[in-house]
């Protein structure tokens, strides 16, 4: 099969035009591009659109104030500060992603990441298996300190939710602050709330 010159170059700069392509996406995923855009969660997005049986939109324990603003949000320059980051994104994640058919994994993945009293609270978050399905994933698109001592911490969050019952689905935006506390030099959850 023989190509005259009009095929030969249409073929390579088809070949040529996908590469291009595809070294920009690879790039572009590979450097998150996308993950650190953050949306505007001022509008109307806010408010709850869907709510879970598991009373996700209050303290967790009611002798803290959750509303406090502690300090001004900083930037880790250390990395043992980005390893508190990203326990707290971690745990919000895994632990506020869930369905009601998962038997309850979500709790289970994250009781290695949390403090006694934190994980005596998880349990009793437990909810049964539903035959029509409910699920919300979560992926936090902000995270910064507003307080680091050095045995203790709260992060700030934003996060995105997407919600699904039966086949509908809804995204919304919150906020909410993850206290944690450093127990014989580990990092563990403390607290987790949902801000109002």
């Amino acid at each position: 099969m023989t190509f005259d010159l009009r095929k030969r170059l249409f073929i390579i700069i088809g070949i040529g035009v996908s590469v291009l392509l595809a070294l920009i996406f690879a790039i572009l995923f590979l450097t998150d591009f996308f993950a650190n855009r953050a949306p505007d969660i001022s509008g109307p997005g806010n408010s709850t659109v869907f709510n879970t049986s598991t009373s996700q939109n209050t303290p967790i324990f009611d002798d803290v104030d959750a509303t406090t603003v502690i300090g001004q949000a900083t930037v880790p320059a250390n990395p043992s500060d980005r390893q508190i980051l990203l326990l707290a994104r971690d745990f919000v994640e895994r632990y506020t992603s869930y369905s009601n058919q998962n038997d309850n994994a979500h709790i289970d993945e994250v009781l290695s990441m949390v403090t006694v009293r934190m994980s005596d609270w998880l349990e009793t978050q437990k909810a049964d298996n539903e035959s029509i399905y409910r699920g919300v994933t979560t992926r936090v698109i902000a995270s910064s300190f507003d307080l680091l001592e050095k045995e203790r911490a709260v992060v700030a969050i934003d996060v995105q939710q997407e919600m699904v019952y039966r086949v509908d689905s809804n995204v919304r935006y919150k906020s909410g602050k993850v206290n944690l506390i450093k127990i014989q030099g580990e990092w563990k959850i403390d607290g987790l709330f949902w801000n109002q």
